[in-house]
């Protein structure tokens, strides 16, 4: 019998994302009603996943519920009078315990993650099956899937919760940023979050506010500066499309095709290929999934 996982707090987005993903993988998911919007429980119903009134009776033996932290203490009331054995997390217990089965790639930076974030899923999905949990509108789970893909958590509280294999940074410049007091509050959160990575960090080295994180571990830099470990040269705009050459530690590595013209999303490309690099993924194909990608995703 498949597991059960019941939610409380869905209206929170990546609570909502998060039930799509084990909806998607056959896992039996209900949603509880309480506090839930008219337009949250339509987007659930849509997908499937069922929402009901909370009733003790319906819980069973070994069923599982993941809970907002806002609500862990109403929960709590609301479940006292259990007498059965059934697995607690709140949501970031659950993801710490989620990430580590697959090959994890958390996606972070104050500028420009979301369109990174389709690029890369467009791309690893020519290769492999993949799930992801990015929004609520960008949410999917796949069954033997290979990758994980998760927008990084950058609450410093809970950054501990998350051990990704890999982490990629698009920007520490806050200078467009209201989520963090000042420049120091940024530099300590992504310190955090780099000592927590298994494998190794992609950032973009063009923000020379990322080279600190050097001082927490291993860093593969890449954009348009020659510092930098993954290099775009000659960018050509031709027809209405982007050519560049990449480098890979001052060696050419091939000429890639992108299907608009912005120069900022070069930048995600390099990123891609930073981490397809360390993947071992087929280059040949790579060229060929980054070419397909085009505004229409963003």
């Amino acid at each position: 019998m498949k597991q059960t996982y019941y939610f409380l707090g869905l209206e929170d987005e990546h609570m909502v994302a998060l039930a799509q993903i084990l909806n998607d993988m056959e896992y039996q998911v209900v949603g509880w009603d309480y506090l839930l919007s008219m337009s949250m429980r339509k987007l659930l119903e849509g997908k499937g996943i069922k929402v009901e009134t909370f009733r003790l009776d319906e819980i069973k033996h070994g069923d599982s519920i993941i809970v907002l932290e806002a609500y862990e203490q109403r929960a709590k009331e609301l479940l006292s009078p259990l007498n059965k054995e059934v697995k607690w997390y709140n949501y970031h217990e659950f993801m710490s315990q989620w990430i580590p089965l697959y090959t994890s790639i958390s996606i972070a930076g104050l500028q420009g993650k979301k369109t990174l974030a389709r690029l890369m899923l467009q791309v690893l999905e020519s290769f492999v099956p993949i799930s992801y949990l990015l929004s609520e509108s960008l949410a999917k789970g796949s069954k033997n899937c290979t990758y994980f893909i998760f927008e990084g958590c950058e609450e410093p509280k809970y950054i501990e919760a998350y051990q990704p294999d890999y982490l990629v940074i698009t920007s520490m410049d806050g200078s467009q940023n209201s989520l963090f007091e000042n420049k120091q509050a940024i530099k300590q959160t992504y310190l955090q979050m780099v000592k927590q990575v298994k494998k190794r960090v992609v950032a973009c080295g063009d923000d020379t506010n990322t080279h600190v994180l050097l001082t927490a571990g291993p860093v593969l830099f890449y954009g348009f500066g020659l510092n930098n470990d993954l290099i775009a040269k000659n960018v050509v705009e031709a027809e209405g499309r982007l050519f560049f050459d990449v480098y890979l530690d001052k060696q050419f590595l091939d000429r890639f095709e992108l299907g608009w013209c912005d120069k900022q999303a070069v930048l995600h490309v390099l990123a891609m290929i930073g981490i397809a690099l360390l993947e071992g993924l087929d280059l040949v194909k790579l060229k060929g999934s980054i070419r397909s990608f085009s505004t229409i995703h963003v």
